[in-house]
């Protein structure tokens, strides 16, 4: 259980990591009926898992565990895949001429975005590869459902920390919070180009060493 525990925070932290569910939980918050719309979004992502776990476990729950096994090493080498693509990009990004500040036009798409929208968004912000790495490893357990609920939860907990944090913050000091999101928000408006490419380069370096080490 140690192993499946590693495995899950490994790969949790990779879903946490993920640039695109910070930046839009703190946009969503900052933004309009900023609590009911982040909510929402946490649990599109949420949804979104455990769609996963179900297809894995569906697919490869009543096979062996060789079965799951030779799954996890595909979804290890689509990692390095995905890896190698995000930091191929961040590294053109980073031989581009930085280009004028400016205030990005999705900033204000975001800010539009009702309640169901939010969680339509939510549902594509767990890296579905790293989702179902993580699924898999609690397949390959083969433990009692009720353990395997559990596991999963806690997966879930993991790999949605970075967004469950300021969601938690803001509905516990709403006022205090708010201003603190607002300068992020700004903060964000005026480097989002910057961000982006050393995001993609550490994130992608991040899925290249995880994939490494599962391959290992």
């Amino acid at each position: 259980m140690s192993d499946l525990l590693r495995q899950l925070l490994v790969d949790g932290i990779g879903i946490a990591a993920a640039p695109w569910c910070i930046i839009g939980v703190i946009l969503l918050l900052s933004g309009p009926r900023g609590l009911p719309r982040s909510i929402a979004f946490l649990l599109g992502a949420s949804t979104s898992m455990i769609v996963i776990y179900a297809v894995c476990d569906a697919g490869f729950g009543h096979f062996g565990v060789a079965a799951p096994t030779s799954a996890a090493t595909g979804v290890a080498w689509a990692k390095l895949a995905t890896g190698l693509a995000l930091l191929a990009i961040g590294l053109w990004r980073l031989r581009r001429p930085p280009a004028p500040a400016s205030t990005p036009r999705w900033l204000s798409v975001v800010d539009r975005l009702k309640v169901p929208s939010a969680y339509a968004l939510g549902l594509l912000m767990p890296n579905p590869i790293l989702a179902a790495a993580g699924a898999l490893e609690i397949v390959k357990a083969n433990v009692e459902p009720a353990a395997a609920a559990g596991w999963l939860l806690l997966f879930i907990a993991i790999s949605l920390s970075s967004m469950l944090v300021p969601v938690v913050r803001y509905a516990l000091a709403p006022a205090r919070t708010a201003s603190q999101l607002a300068g992020w928000k700004a903060w964000l408006a005026r480097h989002s180009g910057q961000i982006l490419t050393l995001l993609l380069v550490g994130y992608g370096s991040l899925i290249c060493l995880n994939a490494v080490s599962a391959l290992t």
